[in-house]
């Protein structure tokens, strides 16, 4: 029999038992003191990106989240001390271990001008965001056919809300070291 705690991990409710909520704690603690100035927002997308392996595992605010689904998300994230302050060193570790992961194609909202698709589409493909676009207009010009295609891919891909959904768009992992770079 466990002693368990509800607590709020990336805004959303979890119950935790004792056990594993030492672990969690001591985990963001860590995060926090290796961030350093930017301790506090790499720790939150931290526990976003918690929040979300939580959901992907299945575990609800009904399902208890035991030592064992810490250790999966420590294995997923990393360790705290898989980076450091030092980027060239940083960018060395991230070289060695081959964080890439296979590219999803999102749309880009942070720097869309419209919905998003021709920034997604130009992350995706890694090119300048200004060919998709130019793409784009001579489809429309000569046949028309841009604005379907737009409209299209408007509709039927989702929008990067999250920090691992960015990531996960220049086919990077959604690790501790990944998540400070973009904070």
């Amino acid at each position: 029999m466990n002693e368990v705690k509800r607590i709020h991990i990336g805004r959303q409710q979890f119950t935790v038992s004792v056990e594993a909520y030492g672990e969690l704690k001591r985990y963001l603690e860590a995060i926090t003191k290796k961030a350093g100035e930017s301790g506090a927002d790499v720790a939150e997308e931290v526990e976003l990106r918690m929040a979300e392996l939580l959901g992907e595992r299945g575990i609800t605010a009904k399902k208890v989240v035991l030592s064992k689904d810490v250790a999966f998300l420590k294995s997923q994230l990393g360790e705290p001390s898989d980076f450091s302050d030092n980027d060239d060193e940083s960018a060395a570790k991230k070289a060695q271990s081959g964080e890439e992961t296979a590219k999803r194609l999102f749309r880009d909202p942070e720097n869309a001008m419209l919905a998003g698709v021709a920034a997604g589409l130009a992350k995706y493909f890694d090119i300048d965001v200004v060919v998709v676009r130019l793409l784009f207009i001579v489809l429309t010009l000569f046949g028309g056919s841009g604005v379907l295609i737009y409209l299209l891919i408007w509709l039927l891909v989702p929008e990067a809300k999250t920090t691992s959904e960015r990531l996960s768009m220049q086919g990077k992992a959604a690790t501790i070291d990944n998540l400070k770079q973009v904070v």
